[in-house]
């Protein structure tokens, strides 16, 4: 493991293989760490926006709460092939 912090941890392997084979081997070892940390209980995160907001927010707060959610949420997707971020 190479480094952990509040939003995750990073994990890094090194191996030599045939031109090509990279991609099964690190398919299968992506496989076996989600299975060892199913099998310890950990969970992988999940992309969750929450919003909490005090009783007295007007409509008009709310609405700008959930356009800055869903800005957020837009802003951290992938960016498709081919299409500018």
């Amino acid at each position: 493991m190479l480094e952990v912090d509040e939003v995750g941890m990073v994990i890094r392997g090194k191996f030599t293989c045939k031109p090509g084979g990279q991609f099964m081997i690190r398919k299968e070892v992506y496989a076996q760490v989600q299975r060892v940390f199913a099998e310890n209980g950990i969970e992988f995160a999940r992309r969750k926006v929450e919003v909490q907001m005090p009783e007295h927010a007007t409509e008009q707060d709310k609405e700008r709460a959930v356009a800055a959610a869903s800005e957020a949420i837009q802003n951290s997707q992938p960016a498709e092939a081919g299409k500018p971020v």
